[in-house]
C-alpha cells in the first residue's frame, strides 16, 4: 500500500505520525498551511548523527517555505549520558560519530581496500585453475568446445563448476577469518596470508583434494556415471568421488552410498566385452543401499518430529512451512521406495538357498520315544515300599518329612543307582510343601512349573527324566532331517528354454528305474564285479518329498487353477456373447445340431437383474442354445454369469499330477473373526494354527493345551530358528523371550482346541492351515485374500508338470526338497545348477518426473538435487548372461555350520 499518497498535501489541524523514513524523499505540499506559519516538525528521538537531524528539520523550510522544528526527548533514552544539557549531548554525539568515521578510515576502509586488491588476484587464481581443468580434457572435448565457441559461450562442465564453487567457498571462509580479527590489519600480514591461501589452493588442486563439500563430490560422480558415455574410463574416478564424499560427511551422504551401489551394478561398461564386476558386487551393493536407507530414514524421522512440533504449536496444516515439510518427506519417501525395490531385485537375483534343520516328530516317535517320567508324591514312611519300584518304572519320587524337608529320589543314568536330592530351592520347596502326599502322581497340566524345575535339576545331575528311547532311535546317529529350498529360479531362453527348477529336479533324481542298477562287468576269468545299486542322481527315482510353494498369491488365482469349471461373472450381453464365441469353435456354434457339441463344452447360465432378486438359472446348455437365449434378452441392465463345465485344462492337468499328492493352503494375516469364518466354511481333518501375540497370552494358550507338538520361531541376530518342541519346553523357551511378541505354531490340532484358543487370545494375528481339506470346501473357502500354497508329497513327474503350469501364469515359486539326510542336503547344494545373473541399471529418472508441472515443488527438489539424490534408479535382471554362482558356496557354509561341519 502506497501510504505516501495520503500525505502529499497538508491541511490545517492535521497531525502526521511517522517514522524517520518520512523524512526521506517525500515531497509534502504545505501551501494550505503557509499562512499559519508552515509545517511544524517534532523529533521524539535523539538522531544518530547531525545529517539525520538536519534531514528531519529540513522538512520544515523546503523551497523557501515557512516552518518550525523542535526536539522532545524522553529522559530515559538519555540515561547513558552524564547530563541532560542538550548542547553538550549534541556535541558528544557528534564527537562519537567523528571517532567512528576515523576508526572506519583507519581499519575498515583499509580492510576493504585490501580485500579489493586480493579479490583481483583471487579472480586470476580462479582463471588459472579453470585453465588447468580444461587442459585435462580429452582431445575430443577440446575440439568440441572450440567449435562451440564460434556460435555461443561454453558452459562450464559439472567438474569445473563444482571445483570452482569449492574454491569460492574457501575464499569466503578466508574473508570471514579476516573480518573476525580484532587487531588492526597489517597490509603485509594480509598479503602473506593470501599467498599462503593461494599456495594451499594450488597444492590441494594438484593433490585432488581441493573439494571440501561432500555434495560437490556427489554431483561430479553423478555426472560421470549418468551423463558421461565413457563409464569404463571414468568408473574408478566416479568411485573415488563417492568415497571422498563419504569421508567428508558419512552421516549425511546417503546419495554417495546409493551412488556407489549403483556404480557397482553398472560395472565398468565396455563396448566390446560385458561389464566387469567384482565377484561380490551384489552383496556390496546391498550393504551400500541399506546404509543409504538408514541415513534417509533418520532424516525422515527428523522431519516427522518437526512436523509434530509444528502441529502442536499450530493446528493449521495448510501453512507454507507444513506444506514444505510434507513435500520434503514425500521426496525422501519416493527415493527410499526406489532403493528398497532395488535391494529386493538384487536379493532375488542371488538365487538364495534356504536350509532348514528340523527335529521330526512323527506318530511313531511320539508313542515310543522319551515319555516324561511321572512324579509321584508319597509320605516318608512309605518310601521303602516305592524304592524297589523306582528302578523298574523309572519314576521320580518326592517325599516330605515331619520337619518339612522335601527330598527327591531318582535313578542316575548308565548306573541305574538310586540317588536322592534334598530340595534347597526355596521357590520349589514352598510349592512342594503345599501339596498333599497321598501317593498320587503330580498333575503335569496343573503344576507345570514344578515339573520344569525338577526336570532341569535332575538333568544337571544326569538323572532319568525320560523313559528309554526305542532301539531304532538309540542306534541312529542323526535324528534331524533337512529341507533345502531354492528361491527365485528363472527360465532362460538364450539357447532353448532352460528352466532352472526343471534342471534341478532332473539333476537330483534318477532318470528312470532301469538306471538304478549297473550290469555286472567281467574284469578277469577269476573275478567279477558284483551288482550294486547305483543312482544316476542324488535321490531315488521314486523320491516323493518334493514341495512347490507359492507365497502370498491371491486366493482367486488358485481357485482359477483348481476349479474344473471356468467361471466368468457380471458380464453384459455383448461380453457374454463374446466369451461364448472365444471359448468354442465355429462348427459348434453354427453348423452342428443343437443336441450335439464338438467341443463337448456345456454351459451353466445365470441371469441377474436389478428388478428381480432371484436369478434365473439354466444348466447343461450347449453353446448354441446359450447364445440364442442371451441374444433374445431385451433388458440391457441384465448381467450374465457363465460357467463352462469341465473346461479348465489347467485343472485337469493338475488333477492328474496331484493324484497322489497334497495341496496345503495357509491363510495368512487372519483375525479371530476370520478364523471362525474359515472353520465354518472349510472342512478338514485337523488344523495347524500359527499365532502371533505377547508371551503372556501364549503361555496361557500352552497351559490349556493337550497337544505335544509346538513349533517355535526365534530370531538370533539375522537368522531365524524354527524348532518343534513339547509343551514343557515350549513354555520354558517362551518364558525366556524378551521380545514383546513372538510366534508359535500348533501342529495338527482339532477345531475345539482352536475355538478355545480364540477365546484366550482374541486380538492375536493368525495364520491357519487346514490339513487334508476337502476340494469342494476349498473352492468355497477361497475368497479375495492372500494365501500361501504348497504342493507337497510330489514325485518327479508331478513336480515338473506343476512347474510348467505355474510358469505359464508367470508366478514365482520356491522348490523344496524335504526329509533329506545331512549328506543328501550337502550333495544337492553342491550340484544344483543355479546360475546367478548380472544385475544392470535398466533406466533412471529424476524425482521431478514424479510431480505434475503445476504441482512440482521446485524449491524442495532443487535442495535435494543439490545434495545428489535427484535420481531414482530402476534396475532389472540382465537375462542370458551366466554368472559364477556363489549361492551354493554360501548355502554349503550354512549347512556345514548346522550339521557340525561336514
Amino acid at each position: 500500500m502506497n501510504q505516501e499518497k495520503h500525505i502529499e498535501k497538508i491541511y490545517p489541524r492535521e497531525i502526521i505520525v511517522a517514522t524517520n523514513l518520512a523524512a526521506r524523499g517525500n515531497d509534502i505540499k504545505t501551501d494550505h498551511i503557509e499562512k499559519y506559519g508552515g509545517l511544524h516538525v517534532i523529533v521524539t528521538f535523539m538522531p544518530s548523527n547531525k545529517r539525520v537531524e538536519e534531514q528531519a528539520f529540513g522538512r520544515t523550510t523546503r523551497q523557501g517555505k515557512h516552518g518550525t522544528g523542535q526536539r522532545i526527548i524522553n529522559a530515559a533514552s538519555l540515561a547513558h549520558y552524564k547530563n541532560f544539557n542538550i548542547q553538550k549531548i549534541t556535541a558528544l554525539r557528534d564527537s562519537i560519530k567523528i571517532n567512528m568515521l576515523d576508526d572506519f578510515q583507519k581499519r575498515e576502509l583499509q580492510i576493504i581496500t585490501l580485500k579489493d586488491e586480493r579479490f583481483t588476484k583471487f579472480c586470476l587464481l580462479l582463471n588459472e585453475i579453470r585453465e588447468k581443468i580444461r587442459e585435462k580434457n580429452s582431445l575430443y572435448v577440446k575440439i568440441k568446445n572450440q567449435a562451440k565457441r564460434i556460435f555461443t559461450n561454453i558452459s562450464p562442465s559439472v567438474l569445473e563448476s563444482n571445483i570452482l564453487l569449492s574454491i569460492e567457498e574457501q575464499w569466503a571462509m578466508f574473508l570471514y577469518q579476516i573480518d573476525n580479527q580484532k587487531a588492526p590489519t597489517d597490509s603485509k600480514i594480509f598479503h602473506e596470508q593470501f599467498e599462503k591461501f593461494s599456495k594451499k589452493i594450488r597444492e590441494n588442486y594438484e593433490n585432488y583434494c581441493i573439494i571440501k563439500n561432500p555434495y560437490c563430490h556427489i554431483a561430479i560422480a553423478d555426472d560421470l556415471v549418468i551423463n558421461d558415455s565413457s563409464l569404463y574410463r571414468n568408473y574408478d574416478n566416479a568411485m573415488k568421488h563417492f568415497d571422498r564424499a563419504i569421508e567428508l560427511d558419512s552421516k549425511h551422504s546417503a546419495a554417495a552410498f546409493a551412488g556407489k551401489g549403483w556404480l557397482l551394478l553398472k560395472g565398468k561398461e565396455n563396448f566390446f566385452r560385458s561389464n566387469k564386476q567384482s565377484i561380490d558386487y551384489k552383496e556390496m551393493a546391498i550393504r551400500l543401499f541399506n546404509k543409504a536407507l538408514e541415513i534417509l530414514s533418520e532424516e525422515m524421522s527428523a522431519l516427522t518430529v518437526i512436523q509434530s512440533f509444528l502441529q502442536h504449536r499450530c493446528q493449521n496444516t495448510n501453512t507454507d512451512l507444513s506444506k514444505q515439510l510434507i513435500q520434503k518427506y514425500n521426496i525422501l519417501g519416493s527415493y527410499c521406495n526406489s532403493l528398497e525395490n532395488t535391494v529386493k531385485i538384487i536379493k532375488k537375483s542371488q538365487r538364495l538357498i534356504q536350509i532348514t534343520e528340523l527335529q521330526i516328530y512323527n506318530t511313531k516317535s511320539l508313542k515310543e520315544c522319551g515319555k516324561w517320567c511321572d512324579i509321584r508324591l508319597i509320605s516318608y514312611n512309605r518310601l521303602d515300599h516305592y524304592k524297589t519300584l523306582i528302578p523298574n518304572s523309572k519314576k521320580i519320587i518326592v517325599t516330605k518329612e515331619k520337619n518339612n524337608i522335601v527330598t527327591v529320589f531318582y535313578i542316575q543314568k548308565n548306573k541305574d543307582r538310586l540317588r536322592e536330592w534334598i530340595v534347597n530351592d526355596s521357590t520349589l520347596s514352598n510349592a512342594l510343601l503345599s501339596l498333599s502326599y497321598d501317593e498320587t502322581i503330580l498333575d503335569r497340566d496343573i503344576h507345570i512349573k514344578i515339573h520344569i524345575l525338577i526336570y532341569e535339576k535332575l538333568k544337571s545331575k544326569n538323572g532319568h527324566i525320560r523313559e528309554e528311547f526305542p532301539a531304532f532311535l538309540q542306534q541312529s546317529t542323526d535324528h534331524n532331517q533337512y529341507e533345502v529350498t531354492f528361491n527365485d529360479l528363472t527360465v532362460r531362453q538364450d539357447s532353448g528354454t532352460k528352466d532352472q527348477a526343471i534342471e534341478i529336479i532332473d539333476k537330483m533324481l534318477s532318470q528312470n528305474e532301469n538306471s538304478l542298477f549297473d550290469k555286472s562287468i567281467e574284469l578277469s576269468p577269476l573275478k567279477k564285479v558284483k551288482c550294486f545299486p547305483k543312482k544316476s542322481g542324488i535321490l531315488d527315482y521314486d523320491y516323493e518329498h518334493i514341495n512347490i510353494t507359492i507365497q502370498q498369491i491371491n486366493a482367486e488365482k488358485l481357485r482359477d487353477f483348481l476349479n474344473p469349471n471356468i467361471e466368468v461373472k457380471e458380464l453384459t450381453k455383448e461380453e457374454a456373447l463374446t466369451q461364448l464365441k472365444e471359448n468354442t469353435c465355429f462348427f459348434d456354434r453354427y453348423l452342428l445340431p443343437e443336441t450335439w457339441s464338438l467341443d463337448s463344452c456345456r454351459i451353466n447360465l445365470e441371469i441377474t437383474s436389478e428388478n428381480n432378486n432371484i436369478p434365473e438359472k439354466m444348466t447343461d446348455l450347449s453353446v448354441k442354445i446359450a447364445m440364442k437365449l442371451i441374444a433374445e434378452r431385451i433388458d440391457q441392465n441384465e448381467r450374465f454369469n457363465l460357467n463352462f463345465v469341465s473346461a479348465n485344462q489347467t485343472a485337469k492337468i493338475l488333477e492328474k499330477a496331484l493324484y497322489r499328492s497334497n495341496i496345503t493352503i495357509e491363510f495368512i494375516g487372519l483375525t479371530a473373526e476370520n478364523v471362525e469364518e474359515k472353520l465354518r466354511t472349510i472342512v478338514s481333518r485337523s488344523i495347524t494354527l500359527e499365532l502371533i501375540d505377547n508371551k503372556e497370552t501364549l503361555l496361557k494358550v500352552i497351559d490349556s493345551l493337550t497337544t505335544e507338538r509346538i513349533q517355535l520361531y526365534s530370531r538370533v541376530k539375522e537368522h531365524g530358528i524354527t524348532e518343534v518342541v513339547n509343551k514343557i519346553r515350549a513354555e520354558q523357551k517362551i518364558s525366556e523371550i524378551t521380545d514383546k511378541s513372538t510366534t508359535m505354531k500348533l501342529i495338527d490340532v482339532n477345531k475345539s482346541i482352536v475355538d478355545n484358543i480364540l477365546d484366550i487370545c482374541p486380538n492375536a494375528n493368525f495364520n491357519m492351515t487346514p490339513i487334508n481339506i476337502q476340494n469342494k470346501c476349498l473352492l468355497i473357502g477361497l475368497k479375495d485374500e492372500l494365501i500361501n500354497v504348497k504342493f507337497d508329497m510330489l514325485q518327479k513327474k508331478a513336480a515338473k508338470t506343476i512347474i510348467e503350469q505355474i510358469r505359464k501364469h508367470k508366478l514365482e515359486f520356491s522348490l523344496i526338497f524335504t526329509q533329506l539326510t545331512s549328506h543328501e542336503a550337502k550333495q544337492i547344494i553342491e550340484l544344483a545348477p543355479i546360475e546367478q545373473e548380472n544385475v544392470e541399471v535398466h533406466r533412471f529418472k529424476t524425482l521431478s518426473e514424479l510431480f505434475m508441472s503445476q504441482l512440482r515443488p521446485n524449491l524442495e527438489l532443487a535442495e535435494f538435487s543439490g545434495r545428489g539424490i535427484e535420481y531414482l534408479i530402476e534396475i532389472n535382471e540382465k537375462k542370458f548372461i551366466p554368472w559364477t554362482s556363489i549361492a551354493s558356496i554360501c548355502a554349503l557354509a550354512s549347512i556345514q555350520m548346522a550339521i557340525g561341519g561336514l
